[in-house]
């Protein structure tokens, strides 16, 4: 686990996988108005009380109107993040790295922080990496490309 401090314009800290969390996602909102879509696996790179970064297969709009849901499993519980994408740069063919910021982080930081602290506690002891759903392979793009190909 790398652990980066707070940067420029971060207001919590931010944790870095060793591997990536494996999360499921899906748009939750588009302009307000609720859609059904289906879910597309995503590896989740980092996270903070704020916001998180991941990678997919998948192009998305940078755009407030657009409402992502991500769902996965940190310290055996099954938990919810949803924001909206404010960074993407294409890091590969057909693979983008994506910011995302959590709707309402000041309302939900401190919910996050705990678990995100305890979570840190967890890691740094290297014991039970089974209460997170951490990928099976440890490079994200490796990940990403099999699931492309139905692989996954």
């Amino acid at each position: 686990m790398k652990q980066e401090a707070s940067k420029n314009r971060r207001n919590y800290f931010r944790i870095s996988f060793d591997k990536p969390l494996c999360s499921t996602m899906s748009i939750s909102l588009i302009n307000n108005c609720p859609v059904n879509t289906g879910k597309t696996k995503v590896c989740i790179e980092n996270i903070s009380a704020s916001g998180l970064k991941f990678v997919s297969n998948f192009k998305m709009p940078i755009s407030r109107d657009v409402i992502i849901n991500f769902n996965t499993k940190i310290l055996n519980q099954t938990i919810q993040f949803s924001g909206w994408i404010v960074r993407r740069d294409e890091i590969e063919e057909n693979i983008w790295e994506y910011g995302v910021h959590f709707l309402s982080a000041e309302k939900t930081s401190s919910k996050y922080l705990d678990l995100l602290n305890k979570l840190t506690l967890k890691l740094r002891k290297n014991t039970d990496n089974e209460c997170c759903s951490f990928c099976s392979k440890e490079d994200r793009l490796e990940c990403m490309r099999l699931q492309r190909k139905g692989n996954i």
